[in-house]
């Protein structure tokens, strides 16, 4: 009777969280963008629609009640560029994957479970098969998870991927273009209206998924892969309707290998874009000013709690530190009492809408008086 119970409250503790498989990365000026490091112009010509990984999609894998789904799309995306390359699908472990990035009952992050496999590599599900997770509890899952033979090991190194990098997915040409070369994490806002075939984006939730997007049609839908099984036989294939709102579509990830110096290819763009911002518009330099900025900017563009601001936010970060802390650039303001976004937030919104600057960061603010 005991055990029955147990297993009752535990099966209402994976549901609960199943629904929120995405924690939120931190800000991170690190990250590599993919239009700046393959010299993606937004708003470019692009074509129709994207490459077609459909065809090289592996089988479906229903990730049930663990909230596994990025570490799912680590496995689909993995499986997919294998049977394009060496014709035949390798599939990595995605329990292992989420427990190894540091997965809890809320989830696990993109960019945790992306560097499990640029550092490691992925373990071979053949080696740490997926288990039903009703069947254990969550300390017992973590701990069948985790116990991996040093030959699985061995053999996760030739699984490793050489690089990933954020896709806005706002910019079209930046989208089909990623997708020549892999298939993506697509990170959204699940909708009431998701376990359909075909999803509209009716109805708001707070619940995040990370998808493997497939293909982006002439129409703009996207044909993805979920790890979420809602029928008898559902192939995990599935329509997200090009009316799905764009506000829904938080983040997207690709792991098309990285140059060598995509380090210093990316920080060259973000030069051009503003040297004299980053030369601190001829003053001089004031370290303890520019923490002071940076501290007050983390606070500020927490309160979003909005992945696609936040990796808008690290993609201009050292820029808006020199705004902020030289050219005038206000971060936040309150006016009658009311707290209001400043120059800077508004900055990071505008590009994160449109892909577009409302303000040059060479200008000082008030040469727009």
């Amino acid at each position: 009777m005991l055990k029955n119970i147990l297993t009752l409250l535990k099966n209402i503790l994976f549901k609960k969280s199943s629904y929120n498989g995405v924690i939120l990365d931190e800000i991170n000026p690190g990250l590599a963008h993919y239009d700046l490091v393959f010299d993606i112009i937004a708003g470019g010509k692009t074509k129709d629609e994207s490459f077609d990984w459909r065809t090289y999609a592996g089988n479906f894998l229903n990730q049930k009640s663990a909230p596994t789904c990025v570490a799912q799309t680590c496995r689909n995306v993995k499986a997919a560029m294998q049977k394009k390359q060496i014709g035949e699908h390798v599939y990595i472990s995605p329990i292992n994957n989420f427990f190894e990035a540091g997965g809890t009952q809320n989830g696990s992050s993109v960019v945790s479970n992306l560097n499990i496999e640029l550092n490691r590599g992925g373990v071979l599900e053949a080696d740490k098969p997926y288990p039903d997770p009703n069947s254990y509890t969550w300390e017992e899952l973590k701990a069948y998870a985790l116990n991996v033979d040093i030959s699985a090991l061995a053999l996760a190194k030739h699984t490793k991927i050489d690089g990933y990098s954020y896709v806005n997915p706002r910019d079209k040409s930046a989208m089909i273009d990623a997708l020549e070369h892999s298939p993506l994490h697509l990170i959204v806002r699940m909708s009431k209206d998701w376990y359909k075939d075909r999803v509209y984006g009716h109805g708001y939730t707070d619940s995040l998924h990370d998808i493997t997007l497939l293909y982006i049609d002439h129409y703009g839908n996207y044909h993805i892969q979920d790890s979420l099984g809602y029928y008898e036989g559902f192939s995990g294939h599935k329509i997200v309707d090009n009316g799905f709102p764009q506000s829904y579509i938080l983040s997207a990830f690709s792991v098309r290998d990285l140059p060598d110096d995509w380090k210093a290819i990316q920080e060259a763009k973000k030069a051009e874009l503003a040297q004299h911002c980053l030369n601190h518009y001829g003053q001089r330099r004031d370290f303890a000013k520019e923490q002071i900025v940076a501290a007050k900017m983390v606070t500020e563009f927490k309160k979003f709690n909005n992945q696609s601001v936040w990796e808008a936010a690290g993609r201009f970060w050292t820029i808006l530190v020199n705004m902020g802390a030289y050219g005038g650039y206000s971060i936040s303001y309150h006016k009658n009492g009311k707290w209001c976004p400043g120059d800077i937030i508004n900055f990071v919104y505008h590009w994160r809408r449109t892909g577009k600057l409302v303000f040059d960061p060479n200008k000082l603010r008030n040469e727009y008086k």
